[in-house]
């Protein structure tokens, strides 16, 4: 069985700049990443692996939202959507102001949803059927369903 093709690390990091936004230039890379980053980006990660979640920054890169205003686009209770916030926020990915009785959360930076962004547009390029490479390359292994 041959091995998928990859594309190479050029390519890969030209592309993920894309997706994010990033130019990559003049800025050096974060890798490797210092023991205790890595701890608070594992942590991150960890809090982003609930689909409500993922949907509650979506709507927090529109800007800012009241729990109520939350609830009701994520179609889940006031007191559900707090849950979400509060792990959210514990985690560093959430800035929190009280306004009276409510409540208003919005993203500390867009690094959670351009990072959201690059997964769900890597995602959606590996469920669309291949093509075979155009350079006379190998065709996709047989029986390959692009995913």
């Amino acid at each position: 069985m041959a091995a998928p093709r990859r594309e190479g690390t050029p390519a890969l990091a030209s592309r993920v700049s894309r997706a994010t936004g990033t130019s990559g230039g003049g800025r050096a890379s974060p890798l490797p990443l210092a023991t205790s980053v890595r701890r608070v980006v594992a942590l991150q990660l960890r809090v982003l692996g609930h689909p409500v979640r993922v949907q509650a920054i979506e709507q927090l890169a529109r800007g800012g939202r009241t729990v109520e205003e939350l609830a009701k686009a994520l179609g889940i209770t006031p007191n559900a959507t707090s849950k979400h916030l509060r792990e959210l926020y514990r985690a560093g990915l959430l800035w929190r102001r009280q306004e009276g009785n409510r409540a208003r959360y919005g993203l500390q930076d867009t690094a959670a949803a351009r990072a959201i962004i690059v997964l769900a547009r890597s995602t959606e390029e590996r469920r669309r059927p291949r093509q075979p490479p155009s350079d006379g390359g190998p065709p996709p292994p047989a029986g390959s369903s692009g995913r």
